[in-house]
């Protein structure tokens, strides 16, 4: 008897009979829950059920009618983001997100005050407890920083810290929005800005999932600046936090900071010796002698697996083939293409690919007897400096 009144209340709980939650969310065969975090349509009960669906980027439509429509949108979506009512705030990062995508630059951007105010309402929906609005948020903020590039530089303070967390929550579908926006933050943003709110969230996160999703954001950052890394103001902060994550006891952050140290290793040498000299007295500065063994050890493993297989060091060069393959050796033989080159990869994955296992891979096959193949300068040797073996004849390095 008491089972069936639970049910009778249950069914009570919304018109048609179907369970409803306290947040007024129901649910039925073929619909996504809103806290399910996949796509699909949600319904919310009210006066008439009425759904919301979940947009792509391609869907989001320009704001007609002007400066002054923009601007009465924008206002109105900025207070309606406040909105005890989910579906109204679901609705309200919508349209920011239409801003966000086409008229960034024009609307968001110029007004700095407006901005922040804007950054620090974001961030909020970010870390909202409802998955849909914070995925949503997460959305925008990846829209936010491709449409607005280095403009975006003084709200990443604000915004990195919350997508970290995001992207090492156990939400997946989450997760993985969360990265997405990480990865066009690093991609777009102002390179010194990114990688520098980066070393604070990691410096100031409490779990170890986030120092790892810290530390491998920070190794992608590495790779996509390459050399310009050393003249960035955070260089000593970066080594600091690389030793301080080759210490750590979760194994992804180690293995994302060790290859952060072989990343920077090989493109100070693709920049030359004054580059490798500079590496070295800044780790000499920032480090106890140590942790600067430690990191060390990795350089000179980076370096020694960068050689051929009869011992020849592969030299990083700007002399290179046509980008993403590789040319011909100088004595004839058809260099490695080092996979195709990253312009086709997906930036998220490029941090799994540029390993000293793969760049000392794209010098072999060259010319018998000659000067080796070359890899194009989108190859394993990273954007703008490819790889070319020197040997001294025989099979050819």
């Amino acid at each position: 008897a008491g089972a069936a009144r639970k049910a009778a209340a249950a069914g009570a709980g919304s018109p048609d009979g179907r369970r409803s939650s306290g947040s007024g969310v129901g649910w039925s065969p073929g619909h996504a829950s809103a806290d399910s975090g996949s796509p699909g349509d949600f319904e919310v009960k009210g006066s008439s059920t009425k759904k919301i669906s979940e947009m792509t980027t391609e869907m989001l439509e320009p704001i007609e009618g002007g400066v002054r429509s923009l601007d009465q949108e924008l206002r109105g979506a900025l207070q309606r983001c406040s909105s005890d009512d989910w579906m109204v705030q679901y609705e309200a990062i919508n349209t920011l997100r239409r801003v966000c995508h086409h008229h960034a630059r024009a609307a968001l951007l110029p007004d700095a005050q407006r901005f922040l105010s804007f950054a620090r309402q974001l961030c909020a929906l970010v870390e909202s407890l409802r998955s849909a609005i914070a995925r949503n948020a997460v959305s925008c903020a990846r829209e936010l920083f491709v449409a607005g590039g280095r403009g975006v530089d003084p709200c990443l303070d604000l915004l990195v810290p919350a997508l970290i967390k995001r992207a090492a929550g156990n939400d997946q579908f989450l997760a993985e929005e969360a990265t997405k926006a990480l990865s066009a933050m690093v991609a777009h943003a102002g390179e010194a800005k990114a990688l520098g709110a980066l070393l604070t969230a990691g410096a100031s996160a409490k779990a170890a999932a986030q120092r790892a999703k810290c530390a491998v954001f920070v190794h992608r950052c590495v790779v996509h600046q390459e050399g310009r890394v050393l003249n960035s103001p955070h260089v000593d902060r970066l080594i600091q936090s690389l030793s301080s994550f080759l210490a750590e006891g979760a194994a992804e952050t180690r293995a994302a900071a060790k290859s952060a140290v072989t990343a920077l290793t090989l493109a100070t040498r693709a920049e030359g010796p004054e580059s490798e000299r500079a590496l070295q007295r800044a780790i000499t500065k920032a480090l106890t002698e140590a942790d600067a063994r430690r990191v060390r050890a990795i350089i000179d493993a980076a370096l020694a697996s960068a050689k051929g297989p009869e011992g020849a060091l592969l030299h990083l060069e700007d002399d290179v083939g046509p980008r993403g393959a590789g040319a011909r050796g100088a004595g004839g033989g058809p260099s490695c293409a080092a996979g195709g080159g990253l312009d086709g990869v997906p930036f998220e994955r490029q941090s799994s690919l540029v390993t000293t296992s793969s760049i000392a891979a794209a010098a072999m096959g060259g010319g018998s007897g000659g000067g080796g193949g070359r890899a194009g300068p989108a190859g394993a040797g990273g954007r703008g400096s490819g790889v070319r073996a020197r040997g001294s004849g025989g099979a050819g390095e």
